[in-house]
Protein backbone atom coordinates (compact mmCIF):
# COMPACT_ATOMS: atom_id res chain seq x y z
CA UNK A 1 0.00 0.00 0.00
CA UNK A 2 2.68 2.53 1.02
CA UNK A 3 5.02 1.32 -1.71
CA UNK A 4 2.38 2.02 -4.35
CA UNK A 5 1.78 5.57 -3.11
CA UNK A 6 5.52 6.23 -2.89
CA UNK A 7 6.03 4.98 -6.44
CA UNK A 8 3.18 7.14 -7.73
CA UNK A 9 4.84 10.20 -6.21
CA UNK A 10 8.34 9.23 -7.28
CA UNK A 11 7.40 8.44 -10.89
CA UNK A 12 4.52 10.90 -11.34
CA UNK A 13 6.39 12.74 -14.11
CA UNK A 14 6.43 9.55 -16.23
CA UNK A 15 3.13 9.15 -18.10
CA UNK A 16 0.99 6.06 -17.54
CA UNK A 17 0.15 3.88 -20.52
CA UNK A 18 -2.34 1.08 -21.05
CA UNK A 19 -0.63 -1.78 -22.86
CA UNK A 20 -1.45 -5.35 -23.85
CA UNK A 21 0.90 -8.25 -23.19
CA UNK A 22 1.81 -9.83 -26.54
CA UNK A 23 4.36 -12.46 -25.46
CA UNK A 24 5.84 -13.73 -22.17
CA UNK A 25 9.22 -15.38 -21.58
CA UNK A 26 8.77 -16.77 -18.05
CA UNK A 27 12.36 -18.08 -17.93
CA UNK A 28 13.83 -14.60 -18.36
CA UNK A 29 10.94 -12.64 -16.73
CA UNK A 30 10.54 -10.59 -19.91
CA UNK A 31 7.29 -9.60 -21.56
CA UNK A 32 6.62 -8.03 -24.94
CA UNK A 33 3.88 -5.44 -25.15
CA UNK A 34 1.94 -3.36 -27.63
CA UNK A 35 -0.06 -0.19 -27.05
CA UNK A 36 -0.67 0.76 -30.67
CA UNK A 37 1.35 1.05 -33.89
CA UNK A 38 3.54 3.76 -32.33
CA UNK A 39 4.45 2.01 -29.08
CA UNK A 40 5.77 -1.56 -28.80
CA UNK A 41 8.63 -3.13 -26.91
CA UNK A 42 9.57 -5.35 -24.02
CA UNK A 43 10.67 -5.11 -20.37
CA UNK A 44 11.66 -7.17 -17.36
CA UNK A 45 8.59 -7.72 -15.18
CA UNK A 46 10.42 -9.39 -12.26
CA UNK A 47 9.07 -8.11 -8.89
CA UNK A 48 6.32 -6.12 -10.65
CA UNK A 49 3.77 -8.83 -11.49
CA UNK A 50 3.35 -12.56 -10.95
CA UNK A 51 2.57 -14.82 -13.88
CA UNK A 52 1.56 -12.35 -16.62
CA UNK A 53 -0.34 -13.85 -19.54
CA UNK A 54 -0.67 -12.98 -23.20
CA UNK A 55 -3.64 -10.64 -23.57
CA UNK A 56 -3.36 -9.15 -20.07
CA UNK A 57 -3.95 -5.40 -19.98
CA UNK A 58 -1.50 -3.48 -17.83
CA UNK A 59 -1.29 0.11 -16.67
CA UNK A 60 2.42 0.94 -16.67
CA UNK A 61 4.94 3.70 -16.32
CA UNK A 62 7.80 2.79 -18.64
CA UNK A 63 10.62 4.51 -20.47
CA UNK A 64 12.62 3.30 -23.48
CA UNK A 65 16.25 2.34 -22.91
CA UNK A 66 18.36 2.41 -26.07
CA UNK A 67 16.91 1.81 -29.53
CA UNK A 68 16.18 -1.94 -29.57
CA UNK A 69 12.72 -1.79 -27.94
CA UNK A 70 13.85 -2.46 -24.36
CA UNK A 71 12.01 -0.43 -21.70
CA UNK A 72 12.54 0.13 -18.00
CA UNK A 73 9.32 -0.46 -16.06
CA UNK A 74 8.78 1.70 -13.00
CA UNK A 75 5.19 0.89 -12.03
CA UNK A 76 2.78 -1.79 -13.18
CA UNK A 77 -0.82 -2.58 -12.36
CA UNK A 78 -2.85 -5.37 -13.95
CA UNK A 79 -6.31 -4.26 -15.08
CA UNK A 80 -8.62 -6.99 -13.81
CA UNK A 81 -11.85 -5.72 -15.36
CA UNK A 82 -11.14 -4.70 -18.93
CA UNK A 83 -14.80 -4.32 -20.01
CA UNK A 84 -14.60 -0.54 -20.37
CA UNK A 85 -10.98 -0.40 -21.54
CA UNK A 86 -10.48 0.89 -25.07
CA UNK A 87 -7.06 -0.24 -26.22
CA UNK A 88 -6.23 0.03 -29.95
CA UNK A 89 -4.06 -3.10 -29.68
CA UNK A 90 -6.99 -5.41 -28.85
CA UNK A 91 -10.20 -6.16 -30.69
CA UNK A 92 -12.90 -8.80 -30.97
CA UNK A 93 -13.71 -10.18 -34.39
CA UNK A 94 -16.32 -12.67 -35.56
CA UNK A 95 -16.24 -14.60 -38.78
CA UNK A 96 -15.66 -17.86 -40.59
CA UNK A 97 -12.29 -19.50 -40.04
CA UNK A 98 -10.31 -20.73 -43.04
CA UNK A 99 -7.86 -23.55 -42.25
CA UNK A 100 -5.37 -24.16 -45.07
CA UNK A 101 -4.96 -27.90 -45.57
CA UNK A 102 -2.19 -29.52 -43.46
CA UNK A 103 -0.97 -26.20 -42.04
CA UNK A 104 -2.34 -26.17 -38.47
CA UNK A 105 -3.08 -22.44 -38.46
CA UNK A 106 -5.99 -20.45 -39.83
CA UNK A 107 -7.41 -17.04 -40.69
CA UNK A 108 -10.57 -15.07 -40.07
CA UNK A 109 -10.36 -12.44 -42.81
CA UNK A 110 -6.80 -11.15 -42.33
CA UNK A 111 -6.48 -12.19 -38.67
CA UNK A 112 -3.95 -14.97 -38.10
CA UNK A 113 -5.18 -17.79 -35.86
CA UNK A 114 -2.09 -19.58 -34.48
CA UNK A 115 -1.83 -23.39 -34.36
CA UNK A 116 -2.06 -23.57 -30.55
CA UNK A 117 -5.42 -21.77 -30.64
CA UNK A 118 -6.73 -23.91 -33.53
CA UNK A 119 -5.76 -27.08 -31.66
CA UNK A 120 -6.79 -26.12 -28.11
CA UNK A 121 -10.19 -24.89 -29.32
CA UNK A 122 -10.77 -27.79 -31.74
CA UNK A 123 -11.50 -25.41 -34.61
CA UNK A 124 -12.63 -26.75 -37.95
CA UNK A 125 -12.58 -25.20 -41.41
CA UNK A 126 -15.68 -23.11 -42.13
CA UNK A 127 -16.64 -22.76 -38.47
CA UNK A 128 -18.07 -19.37 -37.40
CA UNK A 129 -16.31 -18.08 -34.28
CA UNK A 130 -15.46 -14.93 -32.33
CA UNK A 131 -11.89 -14.31 -31.23
CA UNK A 132 -10.06 -11.76 -29.17
CA UNK A 133 -7.14 -10.53 -31.29
CA UNK A 134 -4.00 -8.51 -30.57
CA UNK A 135 -2.13 -6.12 -32.82
CA UNK A 136 1.21 -7.66 -33.72
CA UNK A 137 4.26 -6.51 -35.66
CA UNK A 138 5.83 -9.11 -37.95
CA UNK A 139 9.54 -8.22 -37.95
CA UNK A 140 10.43 -10.51 -40.87
CA UNK A 141 7.70 -9.04 -43.12
CA UNK A 142 8.05 -5.54 -41.58
CA UNK A 143 4.28 -5.15 -41.34
CA UNK A 144 1.47 -4.91 -38.81
CA UNK A 145 -1.18 -7.56 -38.50
CA UNK A 146 -3.61 -9.15 -36.05
CA UNK A 147 -3.18 -12.44 -34.18
CA UNK A 148 -5.92 -14.39 -32.40
CA UNK A 149 -5.46 -14.79 -28.63
CA UNK A 150 -8.53 -16.66 -27.49
CA UNK A 151 -11.76 -18.06 -28.84
CA UNK A 152 -14.74 -16.46 -27.15
CA UNK A 153 -17.76 -18.56 -26.23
Amino acid sequence: MHRRKAEELLYSDIPEHLIAVEFVNHNKNILSFVKDKTMIGFFNYDSLINNPKIGDILKVRIEPVGTEGFHKAFTLEKIEDSTDVNLPALKIISGTIRLPENKGFGFIDDIFIPPNLVESSGLTDGQTISVKAILSYNKSKKEWGWKGLEVLV
